[in-house]
């Protein structure tokens, strides 16, 4: 039988503020506890690739909200790897990943 593994990500806000960090912060635990018992899920990501955390590098609380969401996660389900913030810079996570939009074959190689 196939079976279908699953790396769960929310959508993301654009920018980092109170109303943004509520909504994302509820619809990330309705999913998790939604989800968690699923066999499918691999993985959690609750930010990708730093979206509603443009400012990451430098602000000391977009960087705690990124390290709670990670370790909340965690919380809820100790058994599989979190990415706290997929993609580019890493604040908190398990597994490291790296996204590259080079276009360019030669430059790939």
């Amino acid at each position: 039988r196939l079976g279908l593994l699953v790396w769960e990500e929310m959508p993301s806000a654009y920018r980092f503020t109170p109303r943004s960090v509520e909504r994302i912060t509820t619809q990330w635990f309705e999913a998790l506890h939604r989800d968690v018992s699923h066999p499918c899920i691999v993985a959690w990501v609750p930010l990708n690739e730093s979206w509603g955390v443009p400012n990451l590098p430098h602000s000391k609380a977009e960087r705690h909200y990124v390290e709670a969401l990670y370790h909340l996660t965690r919380t809820v389900d100790p058994t599989r790897p979190v990415i706290g913030n997929d993609g580019w810079e890493s604040i908190a996570t398990d597994v490291l990943g790296i996204h590259d939009y080079e276009e360019s074959p030669a430059r790939l190689a």
